[in-house]
């Protein structure tokens, strides 16, 4: 019972007072404040569809664009048949640009995601500028091997001379699948 008479009744009194004028306050305010309206109809969900279906159609587009264009720079065979030919390939770089080819070893390579990566190293000696051009050609478009590192040195006395050691890369389509887990797994040991 609301008593202010009382001393002891003062403060609960008011709170239940208090409480009864803000649940009026409420009350009237639901009854005549208007209801929100939805903003997306159907027409604006239908056309949201739409407009995703044309953005995913055209990232499949592209995605199919990216494959051919990727599957241009990917060798076909196996281990053994692209470690040859780039071997032949480099071999006939080296005399074309005018440089020896001392060495050419083949490393661990390891399977990404729907490719396998082979690696090599190859040591080239002859006139810097010389190989600078091996490495252009190297690293041009179009190429299938991919010049991933270079370590030039002097070539003993003769100071007009370098050697590089090179490290390439081939890459073919792979057949299984890697799941990517933020470390780089281990792959085939290639011979």
């Amino acid at each position: 019972m609301i008593d202010f008479k009382n001393r002891d009744d003062v403060v609960p009194s008011a709170m239940i007072l208090l409480s009864i004028v803000i649940l009026a306050v409420t009350a009237i305010f639901m009854l005549l404040a208007p209801q929100p309206k939805l903003k997306q109809t159907a027409h604006g969900f239908n056309s949201k569809g739409r407009n995703m279906a044309k953005q995913t159609d055209a990232l499949e587009e592209k995605a199919a664009e990216l494959q051919k264009a990727s599957s241009a720079r990917l060798w076909t065979g196996g281990a053994q048949t692209v470690t040859s030919a780039v071997l032949a390939q480099m071999t006939d770089r080296s005399r074309r640009y005018g440089v020896t080819l001392a060495s050419f070893r083949p490393q661990r390579g390891q399977d990404l995601p729907g490719v396998s990566e082979l690696r090599f190293n190859a040591q080239v000696t002859g006139p810097y500028v010389k190989i600078c051009d091996l490495m252009g050609s190297l690293d041009a478009s179009g190429g299938k091997i991919a010049l991933t590192s270079v370590n030039l040195a002097a070539s003993g006395a003769n100071t007009g001379s370098v050697t590089a050691t090179l490290g390439l890369s081939a890459y073919m389509p792979s057949s299984t699948v890697v799941v990517t887990t933020g470390k780089t797994g281990g792959a085939n040991g290639q011979g």
